[in-house]
Protein backbone atom coordinates (compact mmCIF):
# COMPACT_ATOMS: atom_id res chain seq x y z
CA UNK A 1 0.00 0.00 0.00
CA UNK A 2 1.38 3.39 -0.99
CA UNK A 3 0.02 6.53 0.56
CA UNK A 4 0.00 9.46 -1.84
CA UNK A 5 0.84 12.79 -0.33
CA UNK A 6 1.10 16.31 -1.64
CA UNK A 7 4.21 18.44 -1.11
CA UNK A 8 4.33 19.48 2.54
CA UNK A 9 3.17 22.92 3.54
CA UNK A 10 5.32 22.55 6.67
CA UNK A 11 8.49 22.05 4.58
CA UNK A 12 10.57 24.84 6.04
CA UNK A 13 13.33 24.45 8.60
CA UNK A 14 12.02 24.40 12.15
CA UNK A 15 14.14 25.66 14.99
CA UNK A 16 15.94 28.54 13.31
CA UNK A 17 18.98 26.70 11.96
CA UNK A 18 20.76 28.46 9.15
CA UNK A 19 22.90 26.98 6.39
CA UNK A 20 26.69 27.06 6.75
CA UNK A 21 29.57 25.37 4.96
CA UNK A 22 29.96 21.61 5.37
CA UNK A 23 33.54 22.15 6.53
CA UNK A 24 32.21 23.16 9.96
CA UNK A 25 30.36 19.88 10.35
CA UNK A 26 31.82 17.47 12.90
CA UNK A 27 30.17 14.69 10.88
CA UNK A 28 32.36 15.51 7.87
CA UNK A 29 29.60 17.07 5.79
CA UNK A 30 25.87 16.58 5.90
CA UNK A 31 25.48 16.04 2.19
CA UNK A 32 27.67 12.94 2.12
CA UNK A 33 26.38 11.75 5.51
CA UNK A 34 22.76 11.73 4.35
CA UNK A 35 23.64 9.81 1.19
CA UNK A 36 23.97 6.70 3.38
CA UNK A 37 20.62 4.90 3.49
CA UNK A 38 20.56 4.06 7.23
CA UNK A 39 21.44 7.64 8.20
CA UNK A 40 18.84 9.03 5.81
CA UNK A 41 16.20 6.69 7.26
CA UNK A 42 16.96 7.85 10.80
CA UNK A 43 17.24 11.57 10.07
CA UNK A 44 14.30 11.80 7.66
CA UNK A 45 12.28 9.47 9.89
CA UNK A 46 12.92 11.78 12.85
CA UNK A 47 12.04 14.81 10.74
CA UNK A 48 8.79 13.37 9.44
CA UNK A 49 7.61 11.90 12.72
CA UNK A 50 8.44 15.13 14.56
CA UNK A 51 6.58 17.12 11.88
CA UNK A 52 3.51 14.98 12.53
CA UNK A 53 3.63 15.84 16.22
CA UNK A 54 4.28 19.54 15.63
CA UNK A 55 1.61 20.03 12.96
CA UNK A 56 -0.87 17.50 14.43
CA UNK A 57 -1.27 16.20 10.90
CA UNK A 58 -0.81 12.60 9.76
CA UNK A 59 0.49 13.59 6.32
CA UNK A 60 4.18 13.55 7.42
CA UNK A 61 3.66 10.08 8.91
CA UNK A 62 2.32 8.95 5.53
CA UNK A 63 5.49 10.32 3.96
CA UNK A 64 7.54 8.37 6.51
CA UNK A 65 5.66 5.23 5.49
CA UNK A 66 6.42 5.93 1.82
CA UNK A 67 10.12 6.50 2.54
CA UNK A 68 10.49 3.36 4.64
CA UNK A 69 8.37 1.17 2.34
CA UNK A 70 10.34 2.31 -0.72
CA UNK A 71 13.60 1.50 1.04
CA UNK A 72 12.76 -1.52 3.21
CA UNK A 73 9.64 -2.90 1.57
CA UNK A 74 6.24 -2.94 3.26
CA UNK A 75 7.15 -5.61 5.83
CA UNK A 76 10.35 -3.80 6.79
CA UNK A 77 8.50 -0.50 7.00
CA UNK A 78 5.93 -2.03 9.35
CA UNK A 79 8.71 -3.39 11.54
CA UNK A 80 10.65 -0.10 11.66
CA UNK A 81 7.95 2.54 12.00
CA UNK A 82 6.64 1.33 15.36
CA UNK A 83 10.03 1.69 17.10
CA UNK A 84 10.69 4.97 15.24
CA UNK A 85 7.40 6.39 16.48
CA UNK A 86 8.13 5.29 20.07
CA UNK A 87 11.58 6.89 19.98
CA UNK A 88 10.29 10.23 18.65
CA UNK A 89 7.40 10.13 21.11
CA UNK A 90 9.89 9.64 23.96
CA UNK A 91 11.88 12.65 22.71
CA UNK A 92 8.73 14.79 22.76
CA UNK A 93 7.62 13.51 26.16
CA UNK A 94 10.90 13.80 28.04
CA UNK A 95 12.91 16.53 26.39
CA UNK A 96 12.55 19.96 28.01
CA UNK A 97 11.94 21.54 24.58
CA UNK A 98 10.71 19.94 21.37
CA UNK A 99 13.38 18.51 19.07
CA UNK A 100 14.51 20.90 16.35
CA UNK A 101 14.58 19.50 12.83
CA UNK A 102 14.76 20.54 9.21
CA UNK A 103 12.12 19.41 6.74
CA UNK A 104 12.34 15.94 5.19
CA UNK A 105 14.67 15.74 2.22
CA UNK A 106 16.72 18.77 3.28
CA UNK A 107 20.41 18.25 2.51
CA UNK A 108 21.38 20.02 5.72
CA UNK A 109 21.42 18.55 9.22
CA UNK A 110 20.96 20.36 12.52
CA UNK A 111 22.38 19.61 15.95
CA UNK A 112 19.34 17.67 17.25
CA UNK A 113 19.32 15.54 14.09
CA UNK A 114 23.05 14.87 14.48
CA UNK A 115 22.50 13.86 18.08
CA UNK A 116 19.53 11.67 17.15
CA UNK A 117 21.56 9.83 14.50
CA UNK A 118 24.48 9.54 16.95
CA UNK A 119 22.14 8.04 19.54
CA UNK A 120 20.91 5.32 17.19
CA UNK A 121 24.49 4.65 16.00
CA UNK A 122 25.72 4.44 19.61
CA UNK A 123 23.07 1.83 20.38
CA UNK A 124 24.02 -0.18 17.31
CA UNK A 125 27.76 -0.01 18.03
CA UNK A 126 27.39 -0.42 21.81
CA UNK A 127 29.22 2.83 22.46
CA UNK A 128 27.95 3.50 25.97
CA UNK A 129 30.01 6.67 26.47
CA UNK A 130 28.51 8.25 23.36
CA UNK A 131 25.03 7.02 24.27
CA UNK A 132 25.25 8.56 27.75
CA UNK A 133 26.26 11.95 26.31
CA UNK A 134 23.41 11.96 23.80
CA UNK A 135 20.83 10.62 26.25
CA UNK A 136 21.61 13.42 28.68
CA UNK A 137 21.14 16.03 25.95
CA UNK A 138 18.07 14.52 24.23
CA UNK A 139 16.30 12.97 27.21
CA UNK A 140 16.70 15.72 29.74
CA UNK A 141 17.45 14.92 33.37
CA UNK A 142 14.30 12.84 33.93
CA UNK A 143 13.91 11.02 30.62
CA UNK A 144 17.32 9.54 29.83
CA UNK A 145 16.26 5.96 30.52
CA UNK A 146 13.03 6.17 28.53
CA UNK A 147 14.63 7.87 25.52
CA UNK A 148 17.55 5.40 25.59
CA UNK A 149 15.25 2.35 25.74
CA UNK A 150 13.18 3.63 22.82
CA UNK A 151 16.33 4.45 20.82
CA UNK A 152 17.77 1.01 21.50
CA UNK A 153 14.60 -0.71 20.26
CA UNK A 154 14.68 1.36 17.07
CA UNK A 155 18.42 0.76 16.58
CA UNK A 156 18.09 -3.00 16.98
CA UNK A 157 15.16 -3.08 14.56
CA UNK A 158 17.28 -1.28 11.98
CA UNK A 159 20.13 -3.76 12.52
CA UNK A 160 17.69 -6.63 11.97
CA UNK A 161 16.76 -4.94 8.67
CA UNK A 162 20.46 -4.63 7.67
CA UNK A 163 20.50 -0.88 8.25
CA UNK A 164 23.60 -0.16 10.37
CA UNK A 165 24.62 3.45 10.83
CA UNK A 166 28.22 4.64 10.75
CA UNK A 167 29.82 4.90 14.17
CA UNK A 168 29.88 8.42 15.63
CA UNK A 169 32.76 8.80 18.12
CA UNK A 170 32.06 10.23 21.56
CA UNK A 171 34.44 13.17 20.94
CA UNK A 172 32.27 14.24 17.99
CA UNK A 173 29.15 14.10 20.15
CA UNK A 174 30.95 15.96 22.91
CA UNK A 175 31.77 18.77 20.44
CA UNK A 176 28.08 18.99 19.52
CA UNK A 177 26.92 18.99 23.14
CA UNK A 178 29.52 21.51 24.31
CA UNK A 179 28.96 24.06 21.52
CA UNK A 180 26.82 27.12 22.30
CA UNK A 181 23.16 26.63 21.26
CA UNK A 182 23.44 29.32 18.57
CA UNK A 183 26.19 27.44 16.69
CA UNK A 184 25.03 26.05 13.37
CA UNK A 185 26.89 23.40 11.45
CA UNK A 186 24.93 23.59 8.21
Amino acid sequence: MTIRVTPPSWGRPRGGFVGAPDSNCPFGGARSYLEHVPERLVVDGLRLWAAGYVTRDIQPWGEAWNLYAATLGQIGARQALGPLSQWVKALFLWRPEEPKTFCQGCRLICRDECLGAAMIAACQHEDWECLALVAERLGGPAGQTEVTEAARAFALTLVALDQRLMHVPANVVRSLVDEPPTQSYH
